[in-house]
């Protein structure tokens, strides 16, 4: 099985779309665009792709996000009416946390004016219920990972049109495709070098993700991206400090500086990682630029 690229038209422009929409205004704090969470440390498959293929790379555990802390990031993001995208996804399936409808509708209780919260699924749990419920607790956006082939997008399709979920609510990224096949974007990265899947040489160039996104972990460590994988570097934990603090903090602005200043050259764990980094992401990017001269 290939697990190499995604369809243009169907992925990235449609994320095109979704950053053009968010605007960037006088308060920083607008270039935070994609809040990314790991709600648990569980996953239904071992891809070969994933760290988790390699038990002793990165084991399944039952780890999951506490009520404490899910809530605490809700009421951090509403402090400043955070209305982008806030992505239930991370290192693993959120279908696994047996809470998750829960999770939704807290961030809608909290951020009732938020309109892009989505979830990242394998599909491996997505039950007629399970659907239904994720809609009805709040979601706006399900986006799923298929891997096995037409016949599973064929399932899914017949499961949305019989629930009445609308082709506007869901997206199909299909990471079954061969190499031989010509798309525009990496389904999968090495993790910051955390494994050797590809040939590709590791860009120098500036990375656009520090200063669009954050990601928050299933206990509420700050990590810098959705591919350190390795988590040795955290720049806080949100159940000790605001989101806000940590994400305008001087040492996530260190990274962005250095960025800036130098690209991915001798700042590790980014100078390890070979995703192209500049897709999306470019307006805060020179917001911070402006900011920090």
């Amino acid at each position: 099985m290939y697990m190499s690229k995604v369809p243009t038209s169907e992925f990235i422009e449609l994320r095109k779309k979704i950053f053009s929409s968010f605007e960037i205004n006088d308060d920083i704090l607008s270039a935070l665009q994609i809040v990314d969470i790991n709600v648990t440390e569980l996953c239904t498959r071992k891809c070969v792709f994933c760290p988790r293929h390699d038990s002793s790379l990165y084991p399944n555990r039952k780890l999951n996000m506490s009520k404490e802390t899910y809530l605490k990031l809700a009421r951090d993001l509403s402090e400043f009416n955070y209305t982008n995208q806030i992505v239930l996804a991370g290192f693993s399936e959120p279908l696994m946390h047996k809470d998750i409808f829960e999770i939704i509708s807290s961030f809608k209780l909290h951020l009732p004016h938020n309109k892009n919260l989505t979830i990242t699924t394998n599909g491996d749990l997505l039950t007629e219920k399970t659907l239904i419920g994720l809609f009805k607790n709040g979601l706006d956006l399900l986006k799923m990972s298929l891997y096995d082939g037409p016949e599973q997008e064929e399932h899914f399709l017949k499961l949305f049109e019989k629930c009445g979920i609308s082709s506007e609510k869901y997206v199909i990224k299909r990471f079954w495709y061969g190499p031989e096949q010509e798309y525009g974007m990496s389904g999968i990265s090495n993790r910051v070098g955390m494994m050797k899947l590809n040939d590709n040489e590791i860009p120098t160039r500036a990375c656009f993700m520090p200063f669009n996104s954050t990601f928050i972990d299933w206990n509420g460590d700050v990590l810098l991206c959705t591919h350190n994988w390795t988590k040795d570097i955290k720049y806080g934990n949100i159940n000790e400090t605001s989101l806000k603090e940590i994400w305008l903090g001087e040492e996530v602005a260190k990274v962005r500086k250095h960025h800036i200043q130098y690209g991915r050259c001798g700042l590790h764990p980014c100078q390890n990682c070979e995703v192209h980094g500049q897709v999306y992401g470019e307006s805060s990017f020179n917001a911070f630029k402006k900011f920090y001269s």
